[in-house]
């Protein structure tokens, strides 16, 4: 907890933290949450909701950040005190809570994604439960945390599936249980946990196939709109081994403040491959199943990312089913985040053990210092950048006053049907957060029912993201608009908001039109009414 109150230190001041895809608001509600239907976040949509009523949102975004940095680091020591002394399980939680990964996901406001991250660990452990005591509470347990886990993290959900599989045919390899594996018992196992998981999932299950949701959607031109991205001098593959890679970062990351941040990596694998190596030779099943899924999420990590890679993504893509939620495949490279925290600590542990019993100079060496301090130091210097707000980066803000008047100003109006905002960007630069590019931030500080742009203005996805209401905040731009009120009149829009950031003055010629009332008009905010 108090390494995660150490990065989150500057944050605690008074404003909303502003990242990339985790921008919130005071005018957050039910129907903005509600905007795509029902999916698998809405129960924790819901409790979050239900907390506003206690907390403010600018308060409850800061609970959010400490919870999803602290469950990490948690999760992963509970784990590893299984197969490691004290020390060393904590240096295991601290390398799975600082590392390049939770350093891109946090910088981009993947907090989803760092949730499910944390709750990783809290699986494995309820498979090994399971297996080791097999009992009907440790399978009630496993079933239950397997059914929420979509609610918490789709992604992650997915992911942990592959790897407690790999685990559990291990299990199954070590103790020769193949008659057990076709049982009356496992067949009834495997039924109870698939009810389980349909009777908490299945509020959003019917509704997943709908082609009108993002899931059906989704085709390779998304897995090459979010590709993996190399490193610009030791290439991709490399990159990943290095929990780096994400498809877009607009703060720096802890290998740019380190001219010799590969050297760290080099490191970590050294001390993962001695960790590995021994506990193989120890029959540790949990380091067999990481050592097998090393190699095929380092792949699937890189994904569109390289040519060989790219070929495996488009087989899954086609034949695995679901594996098109994945788009953004650098993020299976959490998994080998895990691998590194329960391995280096053991291999830092081996190779100490090692030189000490080897030679006399390592005995002596040890009067004066331990080699497994260095199991502290690796993270500090891989991610330590991300302590104190990640070097000061980022800071928390204040909405505009400019932004309060044009709120005021629309609940005066009375009657509010749709309000379109614009800049028509999903992503704007926000000139009152340091100029960070993120989510437009409209839905979540208006109360009222806001149309947003939902263009990511990636190239791969120009075709895919255009819908006719596209087309015609495009004429706001020309002198044609009042040949389109019907248009506008049909998608019951009353209002105009423009927010004075990025590119606003493209709409500048809206103040020409008889056809638009300003009713606000201050340093941030311009808004208008429509006239019908």
């Amino acid at each position: 907890m108090l390494v995660a109150m150490v990065i989150m230190g500057p944050l605690y001041g008074r404003g909303y933290v502003f990242l990339i895809d985790m921008v919130w608001g005071p005018g957050a509600n039910l129907t903005e949450m509600l905007r795509d239907g029902i999916g698998p976040m809405f129960p924790l949509n819901a409790m979050l909701l239900f907390l506003s009523f206690l907390f403010s949102w600018e308060i409850l975004q800061k609970i959010v950040l400490t919870f999803i940095l602290f469950l990490p680091g948690l999760a992963m020591f509970q784990l590893a005190s299984k197969y490691m002394r004290r020390s060393l399980a904590i240096a295991s939680g601290l390398l799975f809570m600082l590392n390049p990964y939770v350093c891109e996901r946090l910088f981009v406001g993947h907090w989803v994604v760092l949730l499910g991250y944390g709750f990783f660990p809290i699986m494995v452990w309820l498979l090994i439960g399971f297996f080791e005591k097999q009992t009907w509470r440790s399978f009630f347990l496993l079933a239950l945390g397997f059914a929420v886990y979509p609610l918490l993290s789709l992604h992650w959900a997915y992911i942990a599936t592959g790897f407690l599989l790999v685990y559990g045919g291990v299990v199954v390899f070590q103790k020769k249980a193949w008659a057990k594996l076709f049982s009356l018992w496992a067949l009834k196992k495997i039924l109870l946990l698939a009810a389980t998981f349909c009777l908490v999932n299945g509020f959003w299950l019917l509704g997943f196939f709908d082609r009108t949701k993002t899931f059906s959607n989704i085709g390779l031109s998304d897995f090459r709109a979010f590709s993996t991205l190399p490193d610009p001098h030791f290439g991709v593959f490399f990159n990943v081994l290095s929990l780096y890679g994400i498809w877009s970062n607009s703060f720096l990351l802890p290998k740019d403040y380190l001219s010799w941040w590969w050297a760290i990596t080099i490191v970590v694998l050294f001390f993962a491959i001695i960790g590995a190596w021994s506990q193989i030779r120890k029959r540790n099943l949990l380091a067999w199943a990481i050592v097998i899924s090393f190699g095929p999420a380092l792949l699937l990590s890189v994904g569109y990312g390289s040519a060989f890679t790219q070929a495996i993504t488009d087989f899954l893509f086609a034949t695995l089913p679901f594996f098109r939620g994945l788009r953004d495949t650098e993020k299976i490279s959490g998994v080998l985040a895990f691998g590194y925290a329960f391995l280096v600590p053991l291999g830092i542990s081996a190779a100490s053990l090692f030189f000490e019993k080897s030679s006399h100079l390592g005995k002596i060496a040890k009067q004066w210092f331990s080699l497994e301090a260095l199991a502290f130091v690796v993270p500090l210097l891989w991610a330590g950048t991300l302590l104190w707000g990640g070097y000061g980066q980022f800071t928390p803000h204040s909405y505009p006053q400019g932004w309060q008047e044009a709120q005021v100003a629309l609940q005066k109006e009375g009657d509010v049907r749709n309000v379109l905002f614009l800049p028509w960007h999903m992503y704007i630069k926000l000139n009152f957060a340091d100029n960070v590019m993120a989510a437009s931030p409209a839905g979540v500080f208006f109360p009222e029912k806001m149309l947003v742009g939902k263009d990511t203005d990636n190239r791969f996805l120009l075709a895919s993201e255009k819908s006719p209401l596209d087309a015609h905040v495009s004429l706001l731009e020309k002198e044609t608009i009042l040949d389109d009120r019907e248009f506008w009149q049909s998608e019951q829009v009353s209002h105009i908001v423009i927010a004075k950031t990025d590119d606003w003055e493209k709409f500048a010629n809206l103040d020409t039109s008889a056809f638009f009332e300003k009713i606000v008009d201050n340093d941030s905010m311009v808004v208008f009414r429509i006239k019908y």
